[in-house]
């Protein structure tokens, strides 16, 4: 499901997350292209929600956060499935033979990811700041790999939830 068509179509973050709110899921995978000004900074990043405070969370919708429950009461009962997710995506984005940056596993407390009632996952498949990465961004072979790695990834995890059946089965 798309959040956005392109940056300039793209909803503010209140309309994403009605998005995310009104889906039927069982993970959230958030793909992302970064920019940085470090032109070095290249290959895939992946991000979950971290037990931190999220000093945005009170500036979006005019002053107010779009949902009136603590941001952590969303994601904490999915904090470990969602630090699963991202073993499993990383692990199938190395078995493709992409290219992780060294710090590829990370928390960052991302507005969407710590409302999410369900495992997430933010993947930043590479920098456009970066030449190379830019190059293999838009190669079709490169996006075919990520995008099967990441399928295969969430097969996994919905293998792992049915093992597990129940709690946060949906």
């Amino acid at each position: 499901m798309l959040t956005r068509n392109s940056a300039a179509a793209a909803p503010d973050l209140g309309g994403r997350l009605s998005i995310l709110t009104g889906a039927v899921g069982r993970a959230l995978v958030a793909l992302r292209v970064d920019s940085s000004p470090v032109a070095s900074n290249s290959g895939y990043r992946i991000f979950t929600a971290g037990a931190t405070l999220d000093p945005l969370s009170k500036q979006y919708g005019g002053g107010q956060s779009p949902v009136s429950l603590p941001s952590e009461m969303a994601y904490l009962p999915y904090q470990e499935l969602s630090v699963e997710l991202a073993r499993m995506v990383d692990t199938e984005l190395a078995r493709a033979g992409l290219t992780g940056a060294p710090d590829r596993l990370r928390q960052a407390p991302f507005y969407l990811l710590r409302r999410a009632d369900m495992p997430a996952v933010c993947l930043t498949l590479g920098y456009g700041s970066n030449d190379r990465d830019r190059s293999r961004m838009n190669d079709a072979a490169f996006v075919e790999s990520a995008a099967r790695a990441v399928a295969q990834a969430l097969l996994d995890l919905d293998r792992r939830l049915q093992e597990t059946a129940g709690g946060t089965n949906r």
